[in-house]
């Protein structure tokens, strides 16, 4: 079921599959869209029902002039007023964790949180800056396949199967005059409070479930020790995935869906720090 809810005067777009009667929702990192999940779904939509959402901004959703973690926190909890949700999970990947953590610290309705390579900064780790937004070339490309033969994922790690990028690439396009480009908005103005993530962080009751990838760009060593600190220890669990770069849910999806089983079923483990 393809469907839109009106969040603060912008459609966002979603996506709802699956068999079951818990809900699983499904959020992407930045500049991504909800197809980074589709290795993972054929693996959990026969038990859950799963919501894949499209934040403002990116894949069909619509545009703003100004993007920050509480507006995306408002898009996902607009959808699940949408749908009438009750004791969500919320899984998500990079900046889409910090939107998960946000939304989970402030809903009661959500009952636990995976997140997959989400950086927590406020310790040790320096708070990076956050980049300008990419204004892409001026001259749209005239084919499809032009455009998803510069399709690159970000930040860079080694090759992953091109059956798994294709899809991923062809659903972030859109046409326009003279051919076709990139979905994610260019222009609009994002605004990042590092403290606002952190402060949810630590604020947070229900479970939650920190993953990483061992060679992960994003969360380093130092990284995941200080999430280890931020997080409520009685209720968080850490996994490192051996092997892993940042985009674990595509080239480990098969491990990525069995974590989110773990945390939709919160009573099968306990926090146990840094594991791997």
């Amino acid at each position: 079921m393809e469907s839109s809810v009106n969040v603060d005067g912008v459609p966002i777009r979603y996506r709802v599959t699956g068999s079951g009667t818990r809900d699983l929702v499904l959020i992407h990192g930045h500049l991504a869209n909800s197809l980074w999940w589709h290795a993972i779904v054929p693996l959990l939509e026969d038990r859950y029902r799963l919501v894949l959402i499209d934040l403002s901004g990116h894949g069909d959703s619509g545009h703003r002039d100004v993007y920050s973690v509480p507006q995306w926190e408002a898009d996902v909890v607009g959808v699940l007023d949408d749908l009438g949700s009750t004791g969500a999970v919320l899984a998500a990947h990079s900046l889409g964790g910090s939107v998960a953590i946000c939304v989970a610290a402030h809903d009661p309705r959500v009952s636990s949180v995976v997140v997959f390579d989400t950086l927590i900064a406020g310790l040790a780790e320096p708070r990076p800056q956050i980049p300008e937004r990419p204004q892409g070339r001026a001259v749209p490309y005239a084919t499809t396949a032009e455009a998803i033969s510069r399709f690159r994922l970000m930040p860079p790690q080694p090759p992953i199967d091109p059956e798994l990028v294709a899809p991923i690439a062809a659903n972030s396009l859109r046409a326009v005059d003279g051919g076709w480009t990139w979905k994610f908005d260019r222009s609009g103005c994002l605004t990042f409070d590092y403290d606002i993530v952190l402060d949810s962080a630590k604020a947070l009751t229900v479970p939650l479930l920190y993953v990483y990838g061992e060679h992960s760009s994003v969360v380093t060593a130092a990284a995941a020790a200080d999430a280890e600190q931020i997080l409520p220890q009685s209720t968080s669990t850490f996994e490192r995935i051996p092997g892993g770069h940042h985009h674990l849910v595509l080239d480990h999806a098969v491990r990525c869906a069995a974590l989110i089983e773990e945390c939709a079923t919160p009573d099968r483990y306990s926090a146990k720090g840094i594991s791997g």
